[in-house]
């Protein structure tokens, strides 16, 4: 269930923990501190949610320890699927191998359960400070496209490009390196193949497709460039 606060908010917080009593709190405290809340019972929930919202939320609090699959396993399917959004791991264990494994993992903190509520605020403050002044810009153009990283949108002027998943994820990976060649490793990566060989082809496949639908290719590509032996870059040339 997502609960919406009746508060003018500058910054949206999405609240992950099955602790009611907690989940009430955190929601009520940070209310009162200018932040719209959603919350959600368990990571289970959250492919639909952001199916379901206009707006990514700009941080993340994640509890580790929850029914159906723990915050590791949503923590690594957000940096795959929505990699901008900080998060912040809640555990109610104090296990140093935890806290190693969240970080590595891409958690921006880890804090143990009971913490000090204005501990907590002031984290959050300074990691959305921090945020905003080193993230990229939300949206990126070249040519005439726009890719909006919040919504995970491809527009051409004021018309969406319909996008296969795996043509996003490559999409994101080239747009977040715009004019620096990425690997086909990390190509591969993108769409979740983890054992990488040098003769596989199929990520040429899904390029392919994916630079169709920016341009009919008929002569030297003004979106998409390959790198021979080495991989592809995303950059506008005239």
């Amino acid at each position: 269930m997502y609960a919406n606060s009746s508060v003018v908010a500058q910054k949206k917080l999405l609240i992950i923990d099955d602790d009611e009593l907690l989940q009430s709190y955190l929601h009520s405290f940070f209310g009162e501190r200018g932040y719209f809340c959603h919350q959600l019972n368990e990571g289970d929930e959250l492919p639909s949610y952001f199916n379901e919202q206009d707006e990514s939320p700009d941080l993340i609090l994640l509890d580790v320890l929850m029914s159906g699959h723990d915050g590791f396993h949503w923590l690594k399917w957000l940096r795959k699927e929505y990699p901008k959004i900080p998060v912040i791991m809640l555990t109610g264990e104090n296990k140093g191998e935890d806290r190693v494994r969240g970080l590595r993992s891409g958690a921006i903190d880890y804090i143990s359960k009971p913490f000090n509520s204005e501990e907590l605020f002031l984290r959050v403050q300074n990691i959305l400070r921090l945020h905003d002044l080193g993230d990229k810009k939300d949206k990126l153009f070249f040519g005439p496209y726009c890719y909006n990283f919040n919504v995970r949108e491809l527009r051409k002027q004021d018309k969406s490009v319909h996008l296969t998943e795996n043509e996003k994820r490559l999409l994101i990976e080239l747009c977040q390196n715009y004019g620096e060649i990425v690997s086909r490793e990390a190509l591969n990566k993108a769409i979740g193949v983890e054992e990488y060989h040098p003769l596989d082809r199929r990520i040429d496949v899904h390029i392919s497709r994916l630079r169709n639908k920016l341009e009919n290719i008929s002569g030297k590509s003004k979106y998409i460039h390959v790198v021979r032996n080495n991989g592809y870059f995303l950059r506008y040339f005239e």
